[in-house]
């Protein structure tokens, strides 16, 4: 199916002023470079403003998914793995809403960020310089839909992937951390010796 028979696409909010000085509160906001090109957010680069004069229709909802619309990977983050308080997706973000009930939002973000979806993308991209997924092309994705259970469980499967990758790098810094930090204590200690001995 297409993703216009599944989703309605939005854009994100524009700002005419930009950001405004950083703020340490007021409304989160979700920009393009928050998610990773796995299509994951990266929440501790996000911003906030000031400004909180936003209407409802703007706001995450949860089953949103974010895609990033410009870029050399076109990924997409879905808001049920990482939101817990409101936000607003800037441009240029497209906000996909499912309004179909056998399209789970977690798979849909899943899918998008797959090869053979972001190869269909590319077919219809802009730009020379910066590549752009303009709204009538990601409306004309063509969604493999299994039935919703196997979406879930691919969704599950994908998040659980996700979470051993993270958790394989972090155990590979702390190991060359602490290999550094003995290599480099082994040093010192030769050093040490060699002073003593002269």
């Amino acid at each position: 199916m297409k993703l216009s028979e599944l989703c309605s696409v939005q854009s994100g909010l524009t700002l005419r002023n930009g950001l405004g000085p950083p703020t340490v509160s007021g409304m989160l906001v979700v920009q393009p470079s928050d998610i990773t090109d796995e299509g994951e957010l990266a929440i501790g680069r996000s911003s906030r403003m000031a400004n909180t004069d936003i209407r409802a229709h703007h706001l995450i909802q949860p089953g949103d998914v974010l895609f990033k619309s410009r870029g050399a990977h076109n990924s997409a983050w879905s808001s049920g793995e990482g939101i817990d308080e409101p936000a607003v997706a800037l441009m240029p973000l497209f906000v996909l809403r499912p309004t179909s009930s056998a399209l789970d939002a977690n798979y849909l973000a899943w899918f998008i960020n797959q090869l053979p979806a972001q190869q269909q993308l590319a077919q219809g991209a802009t730009g020379t310089t910066v590549r752009t997924i303009n709204k009538p092309v990601l409306m004309d994705l063509e969604v493999k839909l299994p039935p919703l259970r196997v979406q879930r469980k691919i969704a599950e499967l994908a998040a659980l992937d996700r979470i051993e990758r993270n958790l394989v790098d972090r155990l590979a810094n702390l190991r060359h951390q602490v290999i550094s930090l003995r290599l480099n204590e082994l040093s010192q200690n030769c050093s040490n010796e060699l002073s003593r001995q002269a």
